[in-house]
């Protein structure tokens, strides 16, 4: 018998148990929520039992325990130590890769800083003559960019993205759709923090002969639209095991992954003919995202026991609710502090650029009554960090919907079930999107300033994300009976 074929006689072992180390509660209860958690393998590549077989290095070492042991003991040890030692240096040799690159990374990234400058007058010219080649460059408000100018603005996006989630929350899991949730909105808040202390320009500020598309007042770099949406896809992927490998799923893989890169090169595309971002902030912007994708990767399995004491475990989530309320509020204190500290006198040339884009598209409705500080730059990144209070609303709905159902996998019942609630749940996000469109017509687009816009903003949001995850499942979806209503099916911890 070969070494493999007793190895796999030992599946019982301490390696493969489901309660060992690699394996947390939270991937046992799981394989309910369509998520398979991580693990050795996925994390750093199937063990090749040739390599262990033929390496002899470690007999040594078991020198002393083999005249303890029988002959099958003997072979269990031998092979569950080799198997642990080349994990753990798969492992370094993992980090280290990591490491490597986020080295890397910053290293450019301050390169970068030395040379913008010249980097703007360069792309300028680049950007300008393909505008001029595409007869893009005098405004036309009308146009197909200005139609397709919805990307620019962060509002429409977020509820994009809310969409996914609430397919996501109902479709596979609540637990998984949270987890990305979560971490998306807290690491475009991060983003955002950076566009104010980066401080970049936009093309179409920094040269009076690139027309944009619209008007965007918030700094660009790194992209917002650029990092949300590669983030999602790619942190979405690997929580939900799309990258693994499955000979049956080869031609959806493909696809999937096809459609990724369409919709990436048109929306890369799309932000620099349309004079929203140099080439170098976007692809910098994309060295963003693998940077955080690396570090919450990192971090996934402590991330997902602490999603599912947020949300599952209804006897701890009141105590990690209170948790994840007091660090949302500590990083709206620093991202407050970072904005009234940053400096409000942009160059003047900037925004003679911008009130010339203001008043050609949307006819002469320049923001007069707008203060200074909260025209151009700062204000319009600092908006876009009221995604985090998205994400409150959500942690804290899931919280209660487990609650209410007293720990019950409510979630788990008929594919047309989930269907419905799905689609019910996009049915109560269209008002948003009516209020929103609303706003823009009656604003011309110009982002109306104050106190009052951001906490108005908020206040949306907590509402909107706690009232989808937190109203809908147990105060409607109960009462027209598309959840589960077997109390058997209970998590127990």
């Amino acid at each position: 018998m070969s070494l493999y074929e007793k190895g796999v006689q030992l599946q019982d072992g301490p390696l493969f148990h489901s309660e060992s180390m690699h394996e947390p509660l939270l991937n046992q209860s799981y394989s309910d929520f369509g998520d398979k958690g991580p693990n050795l393998s996925r994390m750093y590549g199937s063990v090749n039992y040739d390599e262990i077989e033929d390496d002899d290095s470690y007999i040594g070492r078991l020198n002393k325990s083999r005249n303890l042991m029988g002959p099958k003991r003997k072979f269990q040890s031998n092979l569950t130590f080799k198997v642990e030692e080349l994990a753990h240096r798969r492992y370094r040799s993992f980090v280290k890769q990591r490491v490597t690159w986020t080295f890397i990374f910053i290293i450019a990234l301050l390169i970068e800083r030395l040379f913008t400058v010249r980097l703007y007058e360069m792309e300028n010219d680049i950007i300008y003559k393909i505008q001029l080649k595409l007869g893009l460059n005098t405004p036309d408000p009308e146009g197909e960019l200005a139609a397709a100018s919805i990307l620019s603005y962060y509002q429409f996006s977020v509820l994009v993205f809310l969409h996914v989630y609430a397919a996501l929350f109902y479709m596979k899991g609540p637990v998984i759709a949270l987890k990305i949730l979560v971490m998306h909105f807290l690491s475009i808040a991060i983003i955002c923090t950076l566009q104010i202390i980066l401080q970049d320009p936009r093309p179409y500020w920094d040269d009076p002969r690139i027309a944009a598309a619209n008007c965007p007042n918030s700094y660009p770099f790194p992209s917002f639209a650029s990092f949300s949406y590669i983030f999602l896809y790619s942190y979405g992927s690997y929580c939900l095991n799309a990258n693994k490998y499955d000979d049956k799923k080869k031609v959806t893989r493909f696809l999937r992954r096809i459609l990724f890169y369409t919709l990436l090169i048109a929306l890369c595309s799309y932000e620099v003919i349309s004079g929203y971002l140099y080439i170098y902030q976007l692809v910098f912007s994309i060295g963003y995202v693998v940077l955080f994708y690396f570090v919450i990767t990192s971090f996934d399995t402590s991330i997902s026991i602490i999603m599912e004491k947020s949300s599952l475990d209804i006897q701890s989530a009141k105590r990690y609710t209170i948790f994840w309320l007091v660090v949302i509020l500590l990083m709206i204190m620093f991202m407050t502090i970072i904005y009234r500290e940053s400096n409000i006198y942009v160059d003047t040339d900037w925004y003679q650029n911008y009130f010339t884009c203001i008043q050609e598209y949307h006819e002469l409705k320049a923001a007069q009554d707008v203060p200074y500080r909260n025209l151009l730059g700062a204000w319009g990144s600092f908006l876009k960090t009221t995604v985090v209070y998205l994400a409150l609303g959500a942690i804290f709905g899931t919280a209660k919907t487990f609650r209410d159902f007293e720990g019950q996998l409510w979630f788990k019942t008929d594919f047309a079930d989930k269907v419905k609630m799905t689609l019910f749940s996009w049915i109560c996000i269209a008002p948003s999107w009516v209020l929103i469109v609303y706003q823009f017509e009656y604003t011309g687009g110009v982002s109306s300033s104050g106190v009052g816009t951001y906490i108005i903003t908020a206040f949306h949001y907590i509402c909107l994300g706690y009232f989808i995850f937190g109203v809908l499942p147990y105060h409607v979806f109960r009462r027209c009976m598309w959840t589960n209503r077997e109390r058997r099916m209970t998590f127990v911890k």
